[in-house]
């Protein structure tokens, strides 16, 4: 059918397409409730596109999508074949929403959208609002991801991108992502909720967090690639080189229980614990206002710590020698190490060493075998 201006369609029962809709102005369907709306041909042109009551939809177009309000009881179907998919009015949505798209267009639903949950396939950039929890299913972009809710955010598959993904809690929810593969920055940000990231590759991290903010990359590196607030305190874990740079201040502390090696460089003036877990955390910049306790892993480097605590660890300063200076008192207990690394003389360059108010050793001292 080809109809110059808009085009309403009321039906008592399900509202089927097969031929091709050429609709010069603005289209919208209501078939109740129970019934489905299936407005499946590729051909499909409208100027924008509704569905004010029905159970799934279905809906095809062969250029851009404009998306108006619609109320949908089941699941959502939306491909554009040569074009983009905008909506900036409400979409409703109980069941599964998905958008499929081509080549370099964008996917942008900045209305006050509730889905169930969302998932988007193809194209290029895609943002999406939505008014409550929001839960993404297995999705890809080539490009940019930015995703805001009112509450918590999760995900139910694999979401893959190639640019950069953003996720914002605008209340008190959290942000769970844990099935990422993101190539560019990621950024979270929360009112007073934590966030958990877990990426599948090298990952770059920002954002603010009220809560906890935990960063995983299940293979390579984390690194700060913007700033950077954890109230709650900031967890880090993976197994290949890491390095925080910037000056952490406003976190409740930091944890890393990773296999590889944290390099943690800035002049941080965070109060809360700095905790050691597992693998290895190199000090080149300054923790001197946090407690530093060791319970796994290795602690080694040069600069100035808080207090110093090692239960489960070996404490090692410098990196081939070197100093750790400590504002308060230092304990090696039973189940730590202490390394020197003797070289020659002076101090620090000559061979290591750790400068304390008060120091307690109950460990086992040992020295390199290029030492002996």
């Amino acid at each position: 059918s080809t109809i110059g201006g808009t085009l309403g369609v009321t039906a008592a029962g399900a509202i089927p397409g097969s031929g091709a809709l050429l609709v010069g102005g603005a289209a919208t369907f209501e078939a109740g409730a129970p019934h489905n709306i299936t407005l499946n041909n590729p051909l499909n042109t409208f100027l924008s596109v509704g569905i004010t009551s029905g159970k799934d939809g279905s809906i095809a177009e062969i250029n851009d999508i404009v998306m108006a309000a619609s109320t949908i009881g089941g699941d959502l179907s939306v491909t554009a074949s040569n074009g983009g998919i905008t909506g900036t009015q409400a979409l409703s949505v109980d069941g599964a929403a998905s958008f499929n798209l081509f080549g370099n267009c964008d996917l942008s639903l900045t209305g006050a959208n509730d889905f169930d949950s969302v998932a988007f396939n193809g194209g290029r950039n895609a943002t999406i609002n939505d008014v409550n929890d929001l839960v993404l299913a297995a999705s890809s972009a080539s490009g940019n991801l930015d995703i805001t809710a009112e509450n918590a955010i999760s995900d139910s598959g694999q979401v893959s991108v190639g640019g950069t993904a953003s996720f914002d809690s605008n209340t008190s929810g959290d942000i769970t992502v844990d099935q990422l593969n993101v190539t560019g920055l990621i950024t979270a940000n929360t009112v007073n909720g934590n966030a958990t990231i877990i990426n599948a590759v090298a990952t770059s991290f920002g954002g603010s967090v009220g809560g906890q903010y935990s960063v995983r990359a299940t293979t390579g590196g984390i690194t700060d690639g913007g700033p950077i607030i954890s109230l709650g305190g900031l967890i880090l874990q993976a197994p290949g080189t890491s390095q925080i740079s910037q000056n952490l201040a406003s976190i409740g502390g930091l944890t890393f229980n990773g296999t590889g090696t944290l390099t943690v460089a800035g002049t941080n003036t965070y109060t809360g614990d700095t905790v050691l877990t597992a693998g290895t955390l190199s000090l080149t910049g300054s923790l001197a206002t946090s407690h530093v306790r060791v319970q796994g892993g290795t602690l080694r480097g040069n600069g100035a710590l808080g207090n110093l605590t090692s239960t489960g660890g070996p404490v090692r300063p410098g990196n081939s020698p070197g100093s750790f200076t400590t504002s308060g008192p230092a304990t090696i207990g039973a189940g730590s190490t202490y390394t020197v690394e003797i070289n020659g003389l002076p101090a620090v360059t000559g061979f290591s060493q750790l400068v304390t108010p008060g120091a307690t050793f109950g460990g086992i001292l040992t020295l390199p075998p290029s030492n002996t």
